[in-house]
């Protein structure tokens, strides 16, 4: 990168769209020779801040070229911008030295994307990306695939100097470097210890509870791990909230001990940089920003929310001189102040407590520095948060605001820490007050104490030990027994939607399926079932996300006997709901109870009253439950509510997860199932449904990947062979898709028959929409009509071939049966009132239409009574205004022709403000479906869809605006005809110029076009 482009990165730093194209044009001419001024474009940019990064592009552009270097006489231009951008350049002279002293410019490319090569390693996956560098996981080909670490860097640094000194079991080691073949990057190759960052470990539902937890958030974000029996991890596992905490920043304190010896400062201390590896083993890295304890140069550089005070002093108050000679202390007790600021993080607290997110980089240091230059805020949070004694002292000398009131060495840190994690006094740190003195006498006579209560702790030591291994084998067999449920494949389980189905899986029959659940776990039964061993013994986390799931359960028990209607079905569905006091609070659960109440004649009960927020996780969750058969939208709202009130619920994901993939938010789909798959990655159903969203993201390989490994985990997973054989149909491997097709339909059987000719006639198409479909289509209709088992889905499609090939009669009878066989088939409805409008018009018995638009299309007959017209278009409002529209569009975008056909019926109906509605939400649909991998006909199809509702906004606006003139009327009518002319620009003009509706305002509406150019 060179200094030209740092500039621009440091510059448009979260800038908007429009500066970052003015930036491209003003390169692009500067680099032609020209000289561009900032203020040729302020006038463009609307935020001040974009306004002040234009400015001080040009003054980085002037500057390295020799065209000025007057800062104020530069600034003269620029009044309203000054002041900001003095702080700016003062900034950029605290780092730019810094930069110029660690390396040198090699590149300002792009860097290599994972799959490709750098040398002998092939880059796997991406790690993490910061502004000089990025970090890969990636394989060692000409070494047996050793997984390794590569770090490629834009500029030259001495980092694999100083890690090279650094041999130490907590500082990351390094095994290779130097300049890539090609001389664009430096690369750093380190070994793969997996594991995660002390960011990410942090950053995931609040601070660790103990030092299990701990292991596990690590498991959770790097996998399993090589080995549960290493040193690190059986020390850990063992330790509580505040002493794990304590112990990680002490084996980091040994590190920076060792890199200090060898005369390496730091620099650059923060969670980002530290590993905790998948051994459980804490290792310091990334010393990009390091430096030689003893050099004469001011220390510069580092993460403004983790440097010491002296060096926010430094960034706030400007560039100062060098010390006149080196001073190794100062920058040791500069590196223990992030130390410490890390520790306060790992036990709940921030480093910033009155400082608000956002801001330039000078006023949060300015703030920082007032925050930190006092110490209050430290001494006020240790007291909030209840810091053990030891450990307080051991803080608050580790952050003492003057530097000489700090440790001296990191061994000395080190020690304390390890003297409170072992319950002996700290040496190094002295507690302030009486009673923290008292606290520490006791501690050092301990022995004495000791000597009194040995037999009473031996006695207890092995009535703990007896306890702590009968709860490990209650919670083993809790996780065994739940895992009967969660760890397969059970679509009773995973309610999600097939790909290239219309309806989402549903249990056979959810009523016997709720009640064997509900029954395992005594639910049904008399008592508290949360007392039950095999709930109370779990983790809480599992435990909430099972309380959770047998609510689902018992909703949806209560649920279906209401639909299925019989006076004891309604009182055992009421009993349900009423059984659990927890439950019964919940307000959709109340509505539930007083309806069955008063549908069965019973007098209401008193009910308790209830705070003004709602009750939380699970009320959300059943309001989720409530709104999911139909308004998947709203449900998918209700689940993201319940999942952030949990902070983290497998379940909220999942149901989440299920509804977006309902509506196409399949990006939404994707993020939730890998929250999912980080609680369970071995959970082969939840693989097959991401490799589902893949494949509607069109990242196939990605998709065909993850099928594979839900195979290697359930080899019977019949649904992964089914989402295989699409992936495979759609990359054109035909050999592979017929060998799936014929594993899913042996894994099916017999009661799949039909699933099995869907999925090969689905697989057809991709592979060839315009080809033959197998088997004939009259003998698969009766084949078909033979089973004992109608599917909607087949007919469906059965109906599309046949209208297809121009047999109109017999795709009518099709779809007929389709939605005799489903009545709640939307797309099946959808599909017969197309149909039926068509073989109207073929029998000359459609209406003329009421507008322009279907003049050109329908022929000319005879005006037929409305009740006709009706008969022909009230299913198509009907449909459009069903609460899974929104669904049907998603799998089915050329459903969008409903609309131009609806809003005909409801302007025939004197429905004004509804025909408005139905063409304002099919614009809606068109623009969030444009962007989608469609074919070229869908695609046609949808943009004729989108000119025909404009057209009809036009011609609704037109009826209003002759009755009730607007000031903008006449401004709107214009646009949205221009908008549908620039798709059918001829068809779009005939329409307006024969449209009666129009011939009032015509001439208006035409010099409005010609002033809109």
């Amino acid at each position: 990168m060179t200094a030209v482009s740092w500039s621009r990165a440091t510059s448009t730093h979260g800038a908007s769209d429009v500066l970052d194209a003015i930036l491209d044009e003003f390169d692009a001419r500067w680099d032609a020779g020209q000289e561009p001024r900032a203020e040729e474009y302020l006038g463009q940019l609307e935020d001040p801040v974009d306004q002040t990064a234009l400015v001080f592009h040009e003054w980085t552009r002037r500057r390295l070229d020799g065209r000025g270097s007057d800062l104020e006489e530069f600034l003269a231009r620029f009044p309203a911008q000054a002041d900001r951008l003095r702080r700016i350049v003062r900034l950029e002279g605290a780092f730019q030295p810094a930069l110029e002293l660690h390396g040198r410019w090699l590149s300002d490319g792009p860097f290599p994307e994972p799959g490709q090569r750098s040398g002998p390693y092939r880059l796997v996956e991406v790690l993490g990306t910061g502004r000089f560098a990025r970090v890969y996981r990636a394989w060692h080909e000409e070494l047996s695939f050793r997984p390794v670490v590569v770090k490629l860097a834009w500029r030259e640094s001495p980092e694999p100097e100083w890690l090279a000194r650094l041999r130490h079991p907590h500082v990351v080691d390094i095994l290779a470097q130097g300049l890539t073949e090609d001389g664009r990057f430096q690369r750093i190759v380190m070994p793969d210890l997996g594991g995660a960052t002390l960011a990410q470990v942090l950053g995931r539902g609040g601070r660790p509870r103990d030092g299990r937890d701990w292991l596990a958030r690590i498991d959770r974000l790097a996998g399993e791990p090589l080995s549960r029996t290493t040193p690190w991890r059986r020390v850990l596992e063992r330790l509580d909230r505040t002493r794990a905490a304590a112990w990680i920043v002490a084996r980091l304190a040994e590190g920076l001990e060792a890199a200090h010896r060898r005369g390496v400062a730091h620099g650059d201390l923060k969670p980002s940089n530290v590993l905790l590896a998948g051994d459980g083993r804490p290792l310091l890295f990334d010393f990009n920003l390091a430096g030689e304890l003893d050099a004469l140069e001011v220390e510069r550089g580092g993460t403004v929310d983790y440097l010491a005070p002296e060096r926010l002093r430094f960034y706030v108050e400007g560039v100062g001189e060098a010390p006149s000679r080196p001073d190794p202390l100062a920058r040791r007790r500069a590196d223990l102040y992030g130390l410490g600021l890390m520790l306060v993080e790992a036990l709940g607290g921030t480093v910033a407590r009155a400082v608000p997110e956002g801001g330039d980089p000078a006023s949060r240091a300015a703030a920082l520095l007032a925050e930190r230059s006092t110490g209050r805020a430290l001494r006020r949070w240790l007291a909030e948060a209840r810091v053990p004694i030891g450990l307080r002292s051991v803080l608050e000398r580790c952050l003492a605001p003057e530097p000489e009131d700090r440790y001296p060495h990191a061994a000395h840190l080190a020690e304390d820490l390890d003297a409170y994690v072992e319950d002996r006094p700290v040496r190094h740190a002295r507690p302030r007050g009486l009673w923290a003195r008292g606290a520490v006498v006791v501690v050092r006579r301990r022995r004495l104490l000791a000597s009194v209560c040995l037999a009473l702790a031996i006695l207890g030591g092995l009535m703990g030990w007896v306890a702590e291994r009968i709860a490990q084998e209650r919670r083993d067999r809790a996780l065994e027994r739940l895992a009967e449920y969660w760890s397969g494949g059970q679509p009773d389980v995973f309610r999600f939607q097939w790909l290239g189905r219309w309806q989402p899986i549903e249990p056979s029959d959810a009523i016997l399926r709720a009640r064997r659940v509900l029954n395992s776990y005594g639910v049904l039964e008399p008592g508290d079932w949360r007392t039950r061993v095999d709930v109370a013994a779990l983790p809480s986390e599992v435990r909430a996300d099972l309380e959770l799931w047998l609510l689902e359960h018992a909703w949806r028990l209560a649920d279906g006997l209401i639909r299925r209607g019989g006076s004891d079905d309604l009182r055992d569905a009421l009993t349900i709901l009423e059984r659990d006091g927890h439950w019964s609070r919940l307000a959709p659960i109340r509505e539930r109870r007083r309806w069955l109440r008063e549908r069965l004649g019973l007098p209401p009960v008193a009910e308790v009253a209830q705070a003004s927020r709602p009750e939380g996780v699970a009320e959300a969750y059943v309001w989720g439950l409530e709104f999911e058969p139909q308004q998947a939208r709203r449900a998918l709202s209700q689940f993201v509510l319940a999942g952030a009130r949990a902070g983290g619920s497998f379940w909220a994901d999942y149901r989440a997860a299920a509804a977006a993939y309902r509506v196409a938010l399949y990006r939404e789909a994707s993020m939730r199932l890998d929250r999912c798959l980080a609680r369970y990655p071995r959970n082969a159903a939840l693989l097959v449904q991401q490799a589902a969203c893949q494949y509607r993201l069109g990242r196939l390989d990605e998709a065909e990947r993850a099928c594979e490994r839900a195979l290697a985990i359930d080899p019977m997973l019949a649904e992964a062979y089914r989402t295989r054989a699409f992936v495979r149909a759609r990359l054109a491997q035909r050999g592979a898709t017929a060998t799936d097709r014929e594993r899913f339909a042996a894994v099916v059987g017999r009661t799949g028959r039909l699933a099995s000719h869907e999925l090969e006639w689905l697989t057809a198409i991709l592979e060839d929409p315009n080809g033959p479909w197998p088997g004939n289509d009259q003998d698969q209709v009766a084949r078909f009509r033979s089973d004992t088992v109608d599917d909607a889905e087949l007919y469906v499609l059965q109906g599309i071939r046949l209208e297809q090939s121009g047999r109109l009669a017999a795709a009518f009878q099709a779809y007929e049966a389709a939605v005799s066989a489903n009545p709640e088939h939307l797309y099946a409805q959808a599909a017969l009132a197309l149909a039926r409008f068509q073989w109207a018009l073929m029998l000359g018995r459609a209406l003329q239409p009421a507008v322009g638009p279907l003049r050109q299309s329908v022929p000319r007959t005879n005006p037929q009574p409305l009740e006709m017209r009706s008969e022909i278009l009230e299913p198509f409002v009907r449909i459009v205004e069903h609460p899974r529209f929104e669904e049907l569009v998603a799998q089915r975008p050329e459903a969008l022709s409903l609309i131009t056909f609806s809003w005909l019926e409801c302007l025939a109906r004197g429905r004004l403000d509804a025909a408005v509605e139905h063409l304002t939400r099919g614009l809606e649909l068109v623009r969030r479906h444009e962007n989608w991998d469609l074919r070229n006909d869908q695609l046609a199809h949808l943009q004729q869809s989108r000119a025909w509702m404009l057209y009809g906004l036009a011609h609704l606006e037109a009826r209003r605006e002759v009755r009730h003139p607007t000031p903008d009327g006449i401004d709107r009518i214009a646009r949205w005809l221009q908008e549908a002319q620039a798709v059918l620009p001829n068809r779009v003009r005939r329409w307006f110029e024969k449209d009666r509706v129009f011939d009032p305002i015509r001439s208006r509406i035409t010099a409005a076009e010609a002033k809109r150019g």
